[in-house]
């Protein structure tokens, strides 16, 4: 049997754990992985307010993963925020709305360029918004998850894995990317 790829996610929140093994799974269908979960800080605020800032979230703990565990195959951060929706706006509560964000960024042992993804983002309910801009709350606090607001048809764990099969397309396809590494 052959070595299994190592993978070091740089969250213990099982849900971030299993997206990454399943996208993981899904991109490279004939390997073996081993998925270890550590805790590592994103350097941003612990709700995200921007794309921005969840990507470099999700950018630093994958850098502050590889540094904690150097002898690691991949890195993976992933990091939940939120971005405000400059085109909706609740004129009964005054505030902008928002709308969700994810992103995933790899990093792959022997390269310095992340892999990164970003699923398609979804509009936030007004009472939401107001509990995460008004009351300070996360998103998760909040209650505003995707698997909720979906009715159970997307849940969290899909919704992340698909940040992660998106930030791997560079790993999957190495010759359209050499030019870039």
């Amino acid at each position: 049997m052959a070595n299994k790829i190592e993978i070091i996610v740089a969250s213990t929140n099982p849900i971030k754990m299993e997206a990454t093994k399943v996208g993981f799974e899904k991109m490279f269908p004939s390997s073996q992985f081993e998925v270890k979960g550590i805790s590592i800080k994103s350097g941003v605020r612990g709700q995200p307010l921007t794309s921005a800032e969840t990507r470099n979230g999700a950018r630093n703990r994958a850098t502050n993963a590889r540094k904690a565990n150097p002898q690691a195959d991949y890195w993976v951060g992933l990091e939940g925020g939120v971005e405000e929706d400059d085109q909706m706006f609740n004129q009964n509560h005054h505030l902008h709305l928002l709308r969700s964000v994810v992103w995933c960024a790899i990093l792959k042992s022997g390269e310095n360029v992340f892999g990164e993804g970003q699923p398609g983002s979804y509009a936030l309910p007004g009472e939401i918004c107001r509990l995460i801009l008004e009351k300070g709350m996360e998103l998760g606090e909040a209650d505003g998850s995707v698997g909720i607001l979906t009715h159970g048809v997307l849940n969290r764990d899909q919704y992340y894995s698909i940040a992660v099969e998106l930030a791997l397309i560079r790993y999957i396809n190495p010759d359209l990317y050499s030019t870039f590494l």
